[in-house]
């Protein structure tokens, strides 16, 4: 399974962008990293345990309703889009500017075709932002 990974910070700078360019009705998605959960997991346990032998990852399998992959923009939506460099403008279906590219269906941004970060150094560095922020609460 691939999940989107996100800090505060990132979050903070998609409510401030969305504030500042909605004209009403958009949804505004900002491009982030995934990583598998086992990925996740294996880092967190090597960031952060002080015996790693004790602390075993179980792999439980998917629960009935879960996905394999997240889609933040599907393919519908897609054809309503403006791709910037850091975030997807999707617009309301009443209000789609002209000025859009088309895009073929099938494209869709999910947590399986982003940018991927496998490692548990890369992994680290993205924790590493995240306890840097945390401290300043």
């Amino acid at each position: 399974m691939t999940r989107f990974l996100m800090t505060l910070d990132d979050s903070v700078s998609l409510v401030l962008h969305a504030m500042t360019q909605a004209k009403g009705g958009e949804i505004f998605v900002r491009k982030a990293p995934a990583s598998t959960v086992q990925a996740l997991a294996e880092a967190m346990r090597l960031k952060y345990s002080p015996r790693k032998e004790k602390h075993p990852i179980q792999d439980t399998g998917i629960r009935p309703g879960e996905k394999i992959h997240e889609t933040l923009v599907n393919e519908y939506e897609m054809q309503r889009c403006l791709e910037e460099q850091e975030y997807f403008t999707v617009y309301p279906e009443y209000n789609v500017p002209k000025k859009l590219t088309k895009k073929p269906l099938g494209l869709e941004y999910s947590s399986e075709n982003t940018r991927q970060i496998h490692t548990p150094k890369e992994i680290g560095a993205l924790l590493d932002r995240m306890d840097a922020g945390s401290s300043l609460l």
